[in-house]
């Protein structure tokens, strides 16, 4: 194969070579086998790229009215900025069960189950605990009144 490592893929043979991907089609009819540079599914990457930009950008506008509602000299109140202690805890459920979990060809397995359910909690957590600041009045809820 050229130097590079083969394996058969239905009636395709694909192999790597210098970081680039290669595929011979023995189904069409030539007297020498043909060499296609398969060019890497360039769609798929570019959709998660954009979805990552997408999430970063609501994260920092959410940020940004997270830090005006605490900063605004009518309010002078703080304690929503602990909901940053929920987005930075956020992540480490799945990062541990990550690296605790053995079993890869698993389609699931308990200990990601566990992480996504209490990272479920921590998200409605952070959803919650401003409703609660405005419940037991820590925090004022803005009103015609009190924005001009």
């Amino acid at each position: 194969m050229a130097g590079g490592e083969g394996r058969q893929c239905h009636d395709k043979i694909t192999w790597q070579e210098g970081g680039r991907n290669y595929r011979a089609r023995p189904s069409i009819p030539s007297t020498e086998s043909e060499e296609v540079r398969v060019a890497p599914g360039r769609d798929s990457d570019m959709a998660g790229i954009k979805a990552l930009v997408g999430l970063s950008f609501t994260g920092v506008i959410g940020l940004t009215f997270l830090m005006l509602g605490c900063a605004l000299e009518n309010y002078g109140v703080y304690w929503p900025l602990f909901v940053l202690i929920f987005y930075a805890i956020c992540p480490i459920p799945h990062l541990i069960a990550k690296r605790v979990s053995d079993d890869t060809d698993a389609a699931s397995s308990a200990c990601m189950e566990l992480a996504y359910f209490v990272t479920t909690g921590i998200v409605v957590s952070a959803f919650g605990f401003p409703i609660i600041l405005a419940r037991v009045n820590v925090v004022e809820l803005a009103t015609e009144s009190t924005l001009f």
